[in-house]
């Protein structure tokens, strides 16, 4: 069996950034791989990536977008295969294309659907994932061919945990506050928290709620619009329905059926309907919810994702 090729893994120190999923998936596949850690503050990696290179020679470099993309000089002259994962071009489309070009990426996987046409040669789509051990509430329960045993239990114990209709933890964008007051206008209880609860205390949260929201960036046409990761991390949960924005393109109709994986809405209008619809029937909610999950936990994990990036370097 041939021997996989060993990766070295660039990205950001901040312990709740897209780059933990993929280390953590890699060390779950037991790639080989080294890492180098950047902090978002001072973007050079280069004297740090060097020093990796010396104990552990790697034969592929994988950068993954933090947000901020750091500065790393010495891949201009790398001569082994590079390759990255862009994140956020769908808000920040120039500058990851410089990027791109600038260190003459051979392959670059791209999180956003719309942009992959646009971005550069070989380029994939590789939409965000969850992570079960983080994202899904009771993992040891919880099996990829969705454990009846589970559903019992969360049933038996929902109305212990159940504490908001609807809830959601994410950036503090203006119009994802708006949504909250339109909520709380119409009687609903709610659960928001921006930026101050992330990974599992995320996933504690949702557990509360009949629904867990996402308001995407660009909902308001501010931000490019896109799939984002509340969508995986929310249905990964499997304690509430996710109630998510839609658009055309983006890619939900390739991974998801609306209506059975998740609920969908265009307007605030819609939103506010189904989000009483699905209150006054938490059933229905819980059917969702499940289904998501095992849609998710089956095939949308950072295991996955790693999995196409290895396919892709044999």
């Amino acid at each position: 069996m041939r021997t996989p090729p060993r990766i070295l893994l660039i990205r950001s120190s901040d312990p709740y950034n897209t780059g933990v999923y993929y280390s953590r998936a890699f060390k779950q596949l037991d790639v080989p791989f080294s890492e180098v850690l950047f902090d978002p503050a001072h973007f050079s990696v280069m004297q740090m990536a060097q020093e990796v290179s010396l104990k552990n020679p790697y034969h592929f470099v994988l950068v993954c977008d933090s947000g901020k993309l750091p500065e790393i000089d010495f891949l201009v002259e790398e001569k082994c295969p590079k390759g990255f994962i862009s994140i956020d071009s769908c808000h920040k489309f120039k500058m990851h294309q410089e990027f791109i070009k600038k260190y003459k990426f051979d392959y670059v996987w791209v999180a956003q659907k719309q942009v992959v046409k646009d971005i550069g040669k070989n380029t994939l789509w590789l939409p965000l994932a969850a992570d079960e051990e983080i994202h899904c509430y009771y993992p040891s329960l919880v099996s990829s061919s969705g454990s009846s045993v589970f559903a019992r239990v969360a049933q038996a114990i929902r109305g212990n945990l159940k504490c908001y209709d609807i809830g959601m933890c994410a950036a503090p964008y203006p119009h994802r506050k708006s949504f909250e007051k339109l909520f709380k206008k119409n009687k609903l209880t709610t659960n928001f928290h921006y930026r101050k609860k992330f990974a599992s205390l995320t996933s504690q949260e949702l557990s509360k709620c009949t629904l867990g929201f996402n308001s995407g960036a660009g909902f308001r046409g501010n931000f490019g619009k896109d799939i984002n990761m509340r969508v995986f991390e929310t249905m990964a949960n499997g304690m509430c329905a996710l109630l998510t924005n839609t658009d055309e393109g983006l890619g939900y109709e390739d991974l998801f059926e609306e209506g059975k994986h998740f609920i969908g809405y265009r307007s605030c209008e819609e939103a506010l309907e189904k989000a009483k619809h699905f209150v006054k029937n938490p059933l229905q909610a819980m059917r969702i919810a499940r289904e998501g999950q095992r849609l998710v936990l089956d095939g949308h994990l950072y295991v996955h994702r790693v999995e196409k990036i290895l396919e892709v370097l044999k």
